[in-house]
């Protein structure tokens, strides 16, 4: 990750003066459509056009949660200033910042935010409620804690993030709402005179990777990064509902050798089967439409309502952007990952509306990929999906912002 790091300041450099007057960011940044601030007084710092955010890496702490290498830091943060570039943005994860349940310990990123205040960044902080594989876990104290992780129909569980089911099931006396308010709070009066000064957006995390979607690859499962993938989502068999059918393969499956992905997610022709239209929807029918769109649910998701409301920055969340096997009839790894877009489902639409109801940006990726760039018998089609998210949002009116971040 340091060495992506290294790369992109290099590029940078190459780019100069010019690299906030162009729409095409490339390399760990995120792309705002509305201008960022200038970095200084400077008027060769006053800038119109897009604002550029670049990534920090993820390895930035040492063991006691300090910075790991400050004045190598200050010497990437004097390139990126020269390139002139916005601001920064940075993961504050849940595995490090709560070592024990209801105490919190923010020292390490109070020395990033003063770091990034000394040279006239502004920050972007993603709130990473997710693990990142086995280097940032979750709070060890959660690990323990038997049924609230995503299972599959194997019974293996994933410890990347806590499920949705389990929103008000107490775990050490508090629900997770409870603690993602806590946290959120928390992170508020810690960093409360920073808000709309230095940290000027704050991206929710509502899912693995920090994105809306169950886990429906796991990478450790043995899915590779454009598996068709699994429903990771089984709820405990005491809720009396029929177990998922058994013709829905691996998570490598080629999407046209099973059955359920090259028909039976088709309801009428799935129906014939002889399978209820109830269970048929509780088995197709992604999360997007049926745990966050049902119009009665108490708490549509905790994080959207929570303290982080004051307006003095921008809240946004980010949704999923499964680009691989966009081009087969079921959408199979868009399906497994909760989004149901088959069959004339909109659930990018649904998604937009939930977000401008809570006033929060839409936040996307996939913007700097092309179908071409993705492997044949992926069946990928980034371009394609891009333009359904930015048709969703528009016809809506919701308040879009791209998020665009491409590895290297």
């Amino acid at each position: 990750m340091v060495g992506a790091f290294c790369v992109l300041l290099a590029s940078l450099a190459v780019a100069g003066a010019d690299i906030c007057e162009t729409d095409d960011a490339s390399m760990l940044m995120t792309n705002s459509l509305d201008p960022g601030p200038s970095l200084s007084e400077s008027s060769a710092r006053q800038h119109a056009g897009t604002g550029v955010f670049v990534m920090l890496p993820l390895d930035l702490f040492d063991e006691a949660f300090r910075l790991k290498n400050p004045e190598q830091l200050k010497h990437w943060f004097a390139q990126l200033a020269k390139a002139q570039v916005t601001g920064l943005m940075v993961d504050c994860w849940w595995g490090l910042t709560e070592p024990a349940p209801g105490q919190y310990d923010f020292t390490g990123y109070r020395e990033l935010v003063d770091l990034v205040k000394e040279f006239g960044f502004k920050l972007q902080v993603v709130t990473s409620f997710h693990a990142q594989g086995t280097s940032i876990p979750l709070p060890s104290w959660l690990l323990s804690t038997r049924d609230v992780w995503y299972k599959d129909a194997n019974g293996s569980e994933t410890f990347s993030y806590i499920s949705l089911w389990a929103d008000h099931v107490e775990i050490h006396g508090r629900t997770p709402v409870k603690m993602y308010r806590d946290w959120m709070q928390h992170f508020r009066t810690f960093f409360a005179s920073d808000l709309g000064a230095t940290i000027t957006e704050m991206m929710i995390g509502l899912g693995t990777d920090g994105e809306l979607k169950y886990p429906s690859y796991e990478g450790s499962d043995g899915s590779s990064s454009e598996s068709r993938g699994k429903r990771l989502h089984r709820r405990p068999p005491d809720w009396g509902q029929p177990p998922p059918p058994s013709d829905t393969g691996n998570y490598n499956s080629v999407w046209n050798t099973t059955r359920f992905f090259t028909d039976g997610y088709r309801l009428n022709s799935w129906n014939t089967a002889g399978m209820p239209r109830r269970f048929y929807e509780q088995l197709a029918t992604c999360f997007v439409m049926q745990w966050i769109f049902l119009p009665k649910l108490q708490e549509p998701r905790p994080h959207l309502s929570s303290g982080l409301r004051d307006r003095a920055h921008t809240d946004k969340n980010l949704a999923s952007g499964v680009h691989w096997m966009y081009k087969t009839p079921s959408h199979a790894a868009e399906l497994t990952a909760g989004y149901y877009n088959a069959n004339n489902n909109q659930p990018y639409s649904r998604l937009a509306r939930l977000f401008k109801s809570f006033d929060v940006y839409f936040d996307f990726t996939c913007m700097e990929m092309t179908d071409a760039s993705q492997p044949t018998d992926a069946f990928s089609g980034p371009q394609e999906l891009v333009f359904q998210v930015i048709t969703a949002t528009a016809s809506d009116d919701s308040m879009s912002r791209v998020h665009m971040r491409q590895h290297i």
